[in-house]
Order: structure tokens, then C-alpha cells, then sequence
């Protein structure tokens, strides 16, 4: 082989071969100082090296959960996380079908950062992060990232750094079911506002479609139809019902002109999920499940408008 096709042949072996996955971490405050008694808004800019992907809390076929995680001086409380929407993606294994919710490139999750009284003006704290994902393409390996800042406190909270930039942020972010478009007044709550170990509930989700309006079934009857999904964030000692055995209620059925059978939703209804605390061990205090909403409404009258999706979060308190 001549030395120059040799040459060829190795800088194109380089070019398509991915670099090693980098997850990094960048916190930006809302405010260039915090203040006593106040709350305010803590990006985190997640990056990892394209063409790897990471994976939404929540999760479906495969992944491991990407978890975020502070470190702040007493008085100084981060909470409320709050991830923009996932891309699904899917991916066909042979005759198995893999869904799986991800992030690629950069995203930014907000989190809201409250200061007590108990932390005075003119001190100074430092807050870090910690982010562990599972970064894939066609293998997957373990990442970590770490990263802190210095913020500034005085009497009042300091002028802002970025509006633009938290404007798009919370703009990026999914609605919460009651603003939600089209389906605005939706709400999702456990049937149960406390649970003991081994007692049984529903996540019990009530969705209100706009008049003269309906979304496709979860099972739409149309293959390029955009089917409606509720997907719940697993928690260790919780077992949380499939999405298979969700209990929605019967779908309304009619014949579209071109299209064929159709399966929709509307008006108000409920898809409940059976849920149990299972493990004795876990311990008391409140729990957290993500919760999102996938869907695609139409009119009555035959036009339809872009997928949607909504994210909300499922509260309630385990006693012992």
C-alpha cells in the first residue's frame, strides 16, 4: 500500500472516532450577590462531549439517571431542580425497540438557592456541584463532573448578571401541568397525602383538554400519530406501576378521511398509576417523584399543533 493511502486511511480512522466523554459543570447565579432572608435562582450548565449523550432523571428502557448535587454552608438551602425537557430517543436493537429520555451538548438546569437570617451580609459562601451521568453512544462509560463558586452576601440581593440568559433558561423548561397549552388546569397529586411501608396509592393524574379539542390515546391507532405518555422518575424502595400498566381510560375512536382510525382523549380524565412503598427499610420524610407528560393536541376541526410536553412532580410523605 502506498505510504500516502496509508496516511489517508489513518486520519480518517481519527476523524470518526468520538473522543472520550467530558461531562463539566458551570454554576452561574441569578444575582451577583445573595442575601439574608432571600431566595434566588442557581443555573448549572451541563456539557458533555458531543457525540456522547447523557441521560433525564427519569428513565425508560435503558440509562442511568444523570444526579445533581450541591454542597452549601448551614443556612445557605439549594432545592427545586428543575431539568429542561429530554429528546426521546429511539432506537431499534434487531426486533426490540430501546426509548430512552437524553440530553447531548449543553443544557441548563435551575435550581432555587434560599438564605436564612441565620447567614449575615458581608459573608461570603461558597456553594459547589457535583453531577455523575452515564455518558453513551454505542458504549457507555461512567462520568463526573465538579465545580464551585464564591458568592458574595449583603443586605440585599445584587443586581442581575444574565437576564437574557435565565430568561431563555426558564423559557426552555417544560410547563407544569396546570399551564400546560391546551391541556391548562391539569393536576397530578398521589391519591394518598401519606403512606406507610407496605401501604398502596395512585398517582392520579387529571387532565383537562381544552373544548373542542382533544390529544391522541396512548395508543393513537396510527403509527405517525404522536401518542399521549406519562412517564414517572423510579425512587429506591418505591415501586412505581410500568407505563404499560397505567390504567387510562377508554379512548374515543373515529374514522379520519386519509388517515384511518383514529384514538383520542378529551374533555376531562384520569390516568391512574398504582404505586407501593415496598422497602421497610426506607425511611421517613417526604419524597420527590419527577413526573412528565408527553402529548400532541388537534382541534375538533382536523388541525394539529406541535407535541407538547409537560413536567410536574408527585409529593407526598412515608411514616413509619
Amino acid at each position: 500500500m502506498p505510504v500516502s493511502s496509508w496516511l489517508l486511511g489513518l486520519v480518517l480512522l481519527f476523524q470518526n472516532a468520538a473522543l472520550p466523554p467530558k461531562l463539566t459543570l458551570e454554576l452561574r447565579p441569578e444575582h451577583e450577590a445573595l442575601a439574608p432572608a432571600a431566595r434566588t435562582t442557581l443555573a448549572v450548565v451541563v456539557r458533555i462531549t458531543p457525540p456522547w449523550h447523557v441521560y433525564h432523571p427519569i428513565l425508560l428502557d435503558s440509562g442511568a439517571p444523570t444526579v445533581i448535587e450541591f454542597d452549601a454552608p448551614s443556612g445557605v438551602t439549594i432545592d427545586n431542580l428543575r431539568f429542561p425537557p429530554p429528546t426521546l430517543d429511539v432506537s431499534d436493537k434487531g426486533d426490540i425497540k430501546i426509548e430512552t429520555l437524553i440530553y447531548e451538548g449543553e443544557f441548563v438546569v435551575l435550581a432555587d438557592v434560599t438564605v436564612d437570617s441565620s447567614v449575615k451580609a458581608g459573608d461570603v459562601v461558597t456553594i459547589g456541584a457535583y453531577a455523575s451521568a452515564l455518558a453513551c453512544i454505542e458504549q457507555c462509560i461512567p462520568v463526573e463532573a465538579r465545580t464551585r463558586i464564591r458568592a458574595p452576601v449583603r443586605a440585599e440581593l445584587g443586581a442581575a448578571t444574565n437576564p437574557q440568559f435565565f430568561e431563555q433558561a426558564r423559557a426552555a423548561l417544560a410547563p407544569p401541568l396546570a399551564e400546560a397549552p391546551y391541556i391548562k388546569g391539569s393536576t397530578i397529586a398521589l391519591s394518598k397525602p401519606k403512606l406507610r411501608v407496605g401501604e398502596s396509592a395512585e398517582i392520579v393524574a387529571t387532565i383537562r383538554v381544552r373544548e373542542n379539542h382533544h390529544i391522541q390515546d396512548r395508543n393513537p391507532g396510527v403509527e405517525s400519530l404522536i401518542a399521549s405518555r406519562l412517564w414517572i422518575e423510579s425512587h429506591s424502595g418505591i415501586e412505581v406501576a410500568d407505563e404499560e400498566e397505567q390504567i387510562w381510560p377508554p379512548a374515543h375512536e373515529r374514522d379520519m378521511p386519509y388517515i384511518g382510525k383514529v384514538r383520542e382523549q378529551s374533555g376531562e380524565f384520569k390516568i391512574r398509576v398504582p404505586l407501593k412503598v415496598a422497602d421497610p427499610k426506607l425511611p421517613s420524610g417526604p419524597v420527590e417523584l419527577r413526573v412528565l407528560f408527553q402529548y400532541q393536541c388537534c382541534s375538533d376541526a382536523g388541525q394539529c399543533f406541535a407535541p407538547e410536553m409537560a413536567a410536574d412532580v408527585v409529593r407526598f410523605e412515608v411514616v413509619n
